[in-house]
């Protein structure tokens, strides 16, 4: 749906998320305004069906030029974090580049996320930069790599019950460290956040609920910027 509101370009986008028998099990609405200050206003709403298991993470991600390299936030770091794994990462001021926020696990998987953000930006160090305000705090993660490049789609441990074929699997990529090769892009998720990574055994203990998304309806926002990178630019737009 697009509205004019006489100030701001209203659009929203809604999702219905299906199944394997094509049932709704969950929906997604996003509201974006565009106001003439060239700053996008977006608002996330999620619901799922009450029997469906928690969700693992409910954000966005967005495909920006490989040349805005220069990372900065306000949240906890300089390290990854996690829902339950933040408590040694201070929040403060940290900045670093895109490249930095890569954690090379042996076997790839998700990493390198930082929590209660309250603003991040990305930059070029010449004209082009990007800011995002967070209404409430967000988490992000932010690589040189899509998602799918840390989690391939099918089974990586194989065992003598998955049959003599399955190492065959032409799906099964992006097994070992030296397997990721980083893209010409910046692939960013601005997220309300994810489940924590459990493991409190140190092997196979599941994430506490807690640490979980086990309501069934969540919003967030968060508000995005152009802007252009010169000395106190950020702070000026940030009130810091």
């Amino acid at each position: 749906d697009v509205a004019d509101d006489g100030d701001r370009i209203l659009v929203t986008a809604r999702y219905a998320l299906r199944n394997d028998t094509g049932d709704s099990v969950a929906s997604w609405t996003t509201e974006f305004a565009f106001d003439p200050y060239g700053y996008i206003h977006v608002n996330n709403a999620f619901s799922r069906d009450a029997d469906l298991p928690v969700i693992p993470r409910i954000g966005m991600n967005v495909e920006l030029r490989r040349e805005l390299d220069n990372v900065e936030w306000f949240g906890r770091g300089p390290f990854e974090n996690y829902w339950d794994r933040k408590v040694a990462a201070d929040v403060g001021r940290y900045s670093n580049k895109v490249a930095d926020h890569y954690v090379p696990y042996m076997r790839p998987q998700e990493n390198g996320y930082k929590t209660d953000t309250r603003w991040l930006s990305l930059d070029d160090s010449s004209d082009h930069g990007l800011l995002v305000l967070g209404r409430d705090l967000l988490s992000f993660g932010v690589h040189h790599n899509r998602m799918s490049d840390f989690t391939p789609p099918v089974k990586i441990a194989i065992t003598s019950e998955d049959g003599p074929g399955a190492r065959d699997n032409e799906e099964r990529v992006n097994i070992h460290v030296n397997d990721i090769k980083p893209r010409d892009l910046v692939s960013l998720n601005i997220d309300l956040g994810q489940m924590g990574v459990g493991g409190d055994d140190s092997w196979g203990k599941r994430t506490l609920m807690e640490y979980s998304f086990t309501e069934t309806d969540y919003r967030y926002g968060f508000v995005l910027r152009p802007y252009t990178p010169e000395p106190g630019q950020l702070d000026r737009l940030t009130g810091r």
